[in-house]
């Protein structure tokens, strides 16, 4: 069975990232229902490209009961680290021109801008939610052709370049790298 995670209504999306998750994750329960009437199933695959495989995270933690079904987590280019460094000069005055242009949140999150305290962030909350360690197989794919999700954000991996900016901003890469959950934590 294939579920498409599909937009929100307009009624939820106005509202916090909390209230997108619970709809989120009732979508998932409803599939469920609909696909599997007696809720006998065996186990339950995610895959997620881009924005989506941050999605998926998030809406990870609402979905405890499914926890032991939990199989296989793909991600294709999705920056779990933000997308805050590394990117193209045409990227990065593409992202600020967005900014200035139209308010927009996911924008400040994956540029890590969304608070002033860096741990207050949404991606570093983010990184601590439950969820990941839950599945059998996690598969990260990136590629250095990306120019949108940097390679070692969409890796989960540490990024020697984070260093050249302000130390705080490498602190919290090298903390976001340590506390993101791996499949070996479970």
């Amino acid at each position: 069975f294939f579920l498409m995670i599909r937009r929100p209504p307009r009624s939820t999306q106005s509202r916090s990232s909390a209230a997108s998750d619970v709809y989120k994750r009732q979508e998932v329960e409803d599939f469920i229902k609909d696909q599997c009437p007696q809720g006998i199933f065996s186990r339950m695959s995610f895959i997620g490209h881009s924005l989506g495989g941050l999605i998926i995270r998030a809406a990870l933690p609402h979905l405890t009961q499914f926890k032991d079904k939990m199989f296989t987590y793909i991600s294709l280019s999705t920056p779990h680290l933000g997308c805050g460094y590394d990117a193209s000069f045409m990227i990065e005055k593409g992202i600020s021109l967005l900014q200035r242009w139209k308010s927009c949140e996911c924008l400040t999150q994956l540029t890590m801008t969304d608070h002033s305290e860096l741990d207050e962030t949404y991606l570093y909350k983010l990184s601590k939610y439950q969820g990941l360690s839950w599945f059998k197989n996690v598969c990260l794919v990136s590629s250095f052709q990306d120019f949108y999700a940097p390679f070692e954000s969409a890796r989960i991996s540490f990024n020697p370049k984070s260093l050249k900016n302000k130390i705080d901003a490498a602190l919290f890469h090298t903390c976001l790298l340590y506390t993101s959950p791996s499949p070996r934590d479970s």
